[in-house]
């Protein structure tokens, strides 16, 4: 028998002598090669054994090498302290190794709070957010009520904060008013109500993404810490991709940025692969995203919804949070995707999906329902003892007939109807007293009473959702991939702005032609000004505007990665800026050579490079001014809308529509800050240097000519410039940083 594989601990930073191995629980052991998980029931979600046996030179395991494996797994569960686990051997695929070392590495993938092969989900929740100041003055406050339960698993409490402290003035509206439930893996549990009842608010709070609440978080009756968020799944409202990246280029760039490093690469793409076909995409793996506004339209609405749920399911999350994830689709497609989700359930996982209308046959397909108004429960249980709970009422109006959508009937026995308030409101009050006092209530909060310490029931600790599982090089690297992609697979956006250039340039080019080395006189240098305030305000124009519909629509993609761990700040800016030098670069290069060939320029090589230098340099910044612009919102509209009112200063103040020997105070202050006034400056400094023959004697010399142009010298110019685009390409990167950092999680 082989010698037993040395645990190599100090890898992962795992204590072995601290592991928590439960002495009532029989997990079975799935062993395959290179790959060993400890089963808890029928769901394998926490401890990964990895390299378990021994591989051949060609990179399988040898079929003898069976037994072999056991004894090695056999030893190293020895020095867990458990001792003769049973095994079930299965033969997988040849290659199924996370590395090439042959030691045996263990690593605690979930944590020991969350092992045990029963898996529940419990709440109890209460938000309130803050109004306008109330005319009274009068403050609320927050009263405990008893909180009772029951069965043991994943319980959640959730509360507002204690008000006491608030202002006098300030009062609170409430949306979601102590609901209480409970969830166990293998359900798919449909949250119902009309517009407005607070069904997204309830998803926010179940996922941490806003924790602006009193209360807490358990699981398997432990309190939760900042590896809840590596258990979780969340799937938007809205699907938001690049739209020049294929299904399987987006899948395979979220496996290798937020699955676990230890996994290797051929792995995480054979998980690609899988999970392709199991939300049935294979057909159109390589097709482009697409989306609105792109030149390719891309997939089907249900298409795109696959694609989201695929993207959550690369790391495998035990519970799995979708917002509305039927919107904007038909009967057909909204079946399709319920029935992708039943699926993924009865894999154990927890699914919790807010949903609007579905068909009785989508309907159908959930196992449990929760049905909301006015941020309370009317009823949560399972999906075939709804009728039956309201049947048991008494009322007869509350009988869904024959033959009708149960979901249509109930949502809108639970809606305010403003045709008559007063009766709907007194309706909607029964139906949730008489929910409280059932013995349905009981059932979804009898599980407090296995909380360990009532206090945890208040309050939680607030956890940032900052996790990567990539290192920034790798996210750097990723991204200018993707973004090398996109430019020459939309050529329109690149396209663009270089045809835009050479249009004007050969329009500016036209105007402003006249023999090279032209003499200078007065005519000329008025000329020569107009023609370099033009250029420069076209460059200006193309390159912001470029700037900020471009990236404004990207950062919301951006935005959701940088969310869910996938992509830093850092790493996905300094990308984006070295692409997006292809625009700020070459566009301006091309229009300054236009410029200079057909106008009467000063014909020497130093002087076209200082020129299209500086053209370069005015693109640069006004890029950077775009970036900050489009980081400060995520909608392009509202930058497009806020950027004249910035652009109109650095016309002013340029020097061509007023006379800055003239500006004194605040004005001479703003005319410091004017980008087209260093770069025009530039340009005239450089086109009237001091050694030019083309002096007359109308204009003898440079100071003769720049003397009333209130221009500053050419380094001087030069560097403002530099330092103009890198302060505003830092303070974009800035905003970013602050945006995701106040974005990942909403504490009040």
């Amino acid at each position: 028998m082989d010698e037993a594989p040395k645990l190599d601990t100090g890898a992962e930073g795992l204590d072995v002598a601290a592991i928590d191995v439960p002495e009532k629980a029989s997990p079975t052991r799935a062993v395959t090669v290179g790959l060993a998980y400890e089963v808890c029931g029928d769901r394998g979600v926490v401890t990964a054994i990895k390299k378990a046996a021994e591989e051949s030179d060609d990179g399988g395991i040898e079929g003898d090498s069976v037994d072999r494996r056991k004894s090695s797994l056999s030893n190293s569960y020895s020095a867990l302290g458990e001792s003769n686990p049973s095994f079930v051997v299965v033969r997988p695929p040849l290659g199924k190794a996370f590395s090439t070392k042959t030691q045996t590495r263990l690593r605690v993938s979930r944590g020991k709070s969350y092992e045990g092969e029963h898996f529940s989900l419990s709440w109890k929740i209460k938000l309130q957010v803050p109004m306008k100041p109330s005319s009274t003055g009068s403050s609320t406050t927050t009263t405990s009520s008893s909180i009772k339960g029951g069965s043991k698993g994943f319980g959640m409490i959730l509360r507002r904060r204690d008000e006491t402290t608030a202002p006098a003035t300030m009062s609170q509206k409430t949306i979601l008013d102590g609901i209480v439930g409970h969830a166990e893996k293998g359900q798919l549990v449909a949250v119902m109500g009309s517009s407005g009842c607070g069904k997204t608010s309830f998803l926010d709070c179940l996922s941490m993404r806003n924790q602006s609440f009193v209360g807490n978080i358990f699981v398997n009756n432990k309190e939760i810490d900042g590896r809840y968020f590596s258990l979780v799944g969340f799937v938007h409202q809205d699907d938001l991709f690049i739209p020049t990246e294929t299904i399987r280029e987006h899948l395979t760039f979220h496996a290798l940025l937020r699955c676990d490093p230890c996994v290797r690469t051929d792995l995480r793409l054979e998980r690609v692969d899988e999970l392709l076909k199991a939300v049935n995409l294979e057909h159109v793996a390589d097709s482009m995203l697409g989306g609105p506004g792109s030149f390719v339209r891309g997939l089907s609405g249900g298409e795109r919804r696959r694609v989201s749920f695929a993207t959550e399911l690369l790391s495998d999350p035990v519970i799995i949070y979708a917002d509305e994830f039927t919107t904007g689709l038909d009967a057909a497609m909204a079946k399709s995707v319920c029935i992708a989700l039943r699926s993924i359930a009865a894999g154990g996982r927890l699914v919790i999906g807010t949903i609007h209308q579905p068909s009785s046959d989508t309907f159908a397909l959930f196992t449990h329902v929760m049905l909301m108004t006015q941020g309370r429960l009317v009823y949560m249980g399972p999906r075939k003892t709804l009728a039956t709970y309201f049947e048991k009422l008494g009322d007869h109006t509350l009988f869904c007939p024959k033959n009708y959508n149960p979901a249509d009937f109930f949502v809108v026995l639970v809606a305010l109807h403003p045709q008559d308030v007063d009766a709907s409101q007194r309706r909607i009050d029964g139906l949730v007293s008489a929910y409280q006092a059932s013995a349905e209530f009981e059932a979804m909060s009898d599980w407090q009473e296995d909380v360990e310490d009532p206090d945890l029931l208040l309050y939680h600790r607030s956890f940032k959702m900052r996790h990567f599982q990539s290192s920034g090089r790798t996210q750097f690297w990723l991204c200018l991939k993707r973004n090398v992609r996109a430019l020459y697979r939309d050529p329109m956006s690149f396209g663009a702005s270089l045809g835009s250039g050479l249009i004007t340039g050969l329009i500016l080019g036209l105007a402003y032609a006249s023999p090279p080395n032209a003499p200078v006189t007065a005519q000329q240098v008025k000329n020569t000004q107009g023609l370099f305030f033009l250029a420069n305000l076209q460059t200006f124009l193309i390159v912001l505007y470029a700037t900020v519909i471009a990236f404004a629509a990207e950062t919301k993609v951006f935005m959701r990665e940088n969310q869910a761990g996938a992509n830093r700040v850092g790493a996905y800016y300094l990308s984006k800026t070295l692409t997006g030098w292809a625009n700020e670069i070459v566009m301006p290069f091309v229009f300054a050579v236009l410029i200079w060939a057909m106008a009467g320029l000063q014909r020497s090589a130093d002087a076209f490079f200082i020129f299209a230098g500086v053209m370069i340099l005015n693109a640069l910044c006004f890029g950077s001014f775009g970036y900050c612009l489009a980081a400060l919102t995520n909608d392009p509209q509202i930058a497009l809308a806020i950027a004249p009112v910035l652009v109109l200063p650095n016309i002013v103040f340029s020097g061509i529509m007023y006379d800055l020997n003239l500006v004194k105070g605040i004005r001479e202050f703003l005319s410091y800050i004017s980008i087209l006034r260093f770069s025009i400056g530039a340009m005239m400094s450089n086109e009237y240097r001091p050694s030019t023959t083309r002096f007359t004697p109308e204009m003898p010399n440079p100071e003769h000519v720049l003397e009333n142009l209130n221009v500053l010298s050419l380094s001087t110019s030069l560097w403002a410039l530099a330092g103009a685009a890198i302060v505003f390409r830092l303070l974009a990167y800035l905003i970013l940083l602050l945006r995701t950092s106040r974005e990942r999680i909403k504490v009040m």
